[in-house]
This record gives C-alpha cells, sequence and structure tokens, in this order.
C-alpha cells in the first residue's frame, strides 16, 4: 500500500458474546514498524449463559442455573431452563420484563438417579431476538 493509504475489511465474529483484541502490524521500506490495537465486543440483544458442574455422581442434588441479560434496551423475555437424563427430568419458566443491561437468574435443582449425562439447555426469547445455551453434565455412578 502507499504511503497514508488505508484498507479495511469486514471479519465475522463467533456468537460468543465476548470481547476481541484486535492487533494490525504495518512495516514500511525502512524496516519501521507500527502497531495499532482495537477492541471489538460481540454482542446479542438477549444473552444467555448455564452455570452447572462437570461432573456429578448418582444420588446427588445439584443446583443448575442459567442468567438472562437484556444487553440493549428494556425487553419483555420468555425463558426455560431445562434439564433431562440419568433420571432428570426437570423444566423451570421465568416471564418478565428486563431492564437494559440488567439480568435474571432462573434455577432448578437435578437429582440424577442413574450414571449417564444430563443435557441441560437453556433458551431466551424476546421480540429482538433470542439465544439459547447446552451443556452435558456427566452423572458418574456412586462409589461404593
Amino acid at each position: 500500500m502507499k504511503p497514508g493509504a488505508d484498507r479495511s475489511f469486514d471479519i465475522r465474529l463467533p456468537d460468543n458474546l465476548t470481547r476481541w483484541r484486535i492487533l494490525a502490524w504495518a512495516n514500511d521500506d525502512a524496516d519501521a514498524f507500527t502497531l495499532t490495537e482495537a477492541t471489538v465486543s460481540a454482542s446479542l440483544p438477549i444473552e444467555v449463559r448455564s452455570d452447572g458442574p462437570a461432573r456429578v455422581f448418582a444420588g446427588d442434588r445439584a443446583t443448575l442455573r442459567a442468567s438472562i441479560r437484556a444487553r440493549r434496551n428494556d425487553v419483555h423475555v420468555e425463558a426455560r431452563l431445562q434439564a433431562r437424563g440419568a433420571g432428570v427430568d426437570a423444566a423451570r419458566r421465568w416471564n418478565g420484563t428486563l431492564a437494559a443491561n440488567a439480568q435474571q437468574s432462573i434455577s432448578l435443582v437435578a437429582n440424577p438417579s442413574e450414571a449417564g449425562r444430563i443435557k441441560v439447555s437453556a433458551i431466551a426469547a424476546s421480540d429482538e431476538g433470542e439465544h439459547g445455551v447446552v451443556a452435558a453434565i456427566e452423572v458418574s455412578p456412586t462409589l461404593r
């Protein structure tokens, strides 16, 4: 590129609701280098995150949670947290209005009765969009 010229391009970021740090280096004919940095945030109108253990034992009592956050505007949200598998079949719903940048947590208790895997899903929807996450919790047999 000629001195003083600039170039722009589009990049597609994964939907992982995080901040990205972008670094750009340039050099000239005299081997002089320059570095420019920028930070880009990836977000959705509604964000859902889940929280639970990675592994439990049959007979344990585990609390599973999901957090729903409204990022940009006040929105009416319908949310559902669900857990199925290893003898667990539980769900919890929440309906309400979230202010911009506010969050709401929903939780349920899972008591797995057998070894296997619990599939946990959390979904939230509003007029501005929807978002969901899925996680798996390993259930090991009880040691005797």
